[in-house]
């Protein structure tokens, strides 16, 4: 790095941004945070929020350092014809994430830029960061409504000065101001203007604003640089709940499988019951079979139908415990051993 600015002194330019939201203005927050570290404005206004990557980079500086600032954020979150027109869901979204981690110190302003600017006192805004409509008619406008508001240590930042799309007139404005106050132009994600307004500059402002050559490529590519980080990050992030979500609903597939293997396992245990079941019951059937065909044969047999004669007799003529009663028994005995 640069002997004259060196960065790294400021290390809060390396913290990963916890605000995780759409924007074509990402690779610009570790600038916004350093800038924040070196800066340390009393008072930040942006103009022109939308979701609100860029607006909670530097309240998420502000926190960490402890700084004593007052911060505003500003815009109507209606939209406009450059980046579409919202719905009341975008501020909420914003609203439900910005006000428990940093109401104490920084206020959403639902409004106009114009609307808002009678609030602010002249020459009380150390940071102004102006990234609404950016025609050339209207980014004038606000600069030339707010430029008072700024104070004698104020730095104003313009997004978009590289773009030269449809109707975008930041460029324009901006080569205008970067030819009449000290500034520092980035390249990389659209572009960022850095102006230094001020006649009370801060004395890293002071040198980022006073680089020539190669000091100013060296300080660009380290800014832009942390920013793809930051971006590559940021994609890595916002795919990491869908493979969660992947994984997720393979190990219920697994548990389901397994409850599958379980019941199947089950059901062939029963199977296996069930076929031995049945061929006891066919052992069992056998064997009654047999008997039956045992005592079929027994009952056609001479012997049994002389003992069933015979007992018929002895019922009739011979009472149990009489003297017909015996002779009745040797005659069946004697019966019995001459058919054997």
């Amino acid at each position: 790095m640069p002997g004259q600015l060196n960065p790294l002194e400021h290390p809060v330019c390396l913290e990963d941004p916890q605000r995780q939201a759409t924007s074509a203005w990402v690779e610009h927050i570790p600038f916004a945070m350093w800038l924040s570290s070196v800066l340390r404005p009393r008072m930040l206004v942006e103009l022109g929020t939308y979701h609100g990557t860029s607006y909670c980079a530097f309240c998420q500086a502000i926190s960490a350092l402890k700084l004593s600032t007052r911060a505003f954020a500003v815009d109507s979150w209606q939209g406009d014809p450059h980046n579409g027109y919202n719905g009341p869901e975008v501020l909420q979204e914003l609203t439900d994430y910005h006000d428990h981690r940093y109401g104490a110190f920084s206020t959403l302003l639902s409004m106009t830029f114009d609307e808002a600017a009678s609030r602010f006192s002249d020459g009380e805004i150390d940071l102004l960061h102006i990234d609404g409509y950016h025609t050339y008619e209207v980014v004038r406008h606000d600069f030339e409504t707010w430029q008072s508001k700024v104070s004698p240590r104020g730095v104003i930042l313009f997004h978009d000065v590289m773009e030269r799309i449809l109707d975008f007139g930041v460029w324009r404005l901006w080569k205008e101001l970067s030819s009449q106050y000290p500034s520092f132009t980035f390249l990389h994600e659209h572009g960022l203007g850095v102006l230094a307004i001020g006649q009370d500059l801060q004395a890293e402002i002071r040198k980022l604003v006073e680089l020539r050559g190669e000091e100013v490529d060296r300080v660009r590519t380290f800014f832009e640089q942390l920013g793809k980080r930051v971006r590559l990050q940021m994609e890595v992030d916002s795919a990491f709940p869908q493979q969660e979500e992947v994984l997720r609903s393979l190990e219920h597939e697994q548990r389901l499988r397994i409850r599958l293997e379980a019941e199947v396992a089950r059901l062939r245990g029963m199977e296996h019951e069930c076929l031995e079941f049945r061929e006891a019951n066919r052992r069992l059937s056998a064997q009654a079979d047999l008997h039956t065909q045992q005592l079929a044969e027994l009952r056609s047999s001479l012997s049994w139908r002389l003992i069933q004669s015979l007992h018929g007799l002895g019922v009739r003529v011979a009472p149990s415990g009489s003297k017909r009663r015996q002779i009745l028994r040797r005659a069946a005995g004697i019966g019995m051993t001459a058919e054997g």
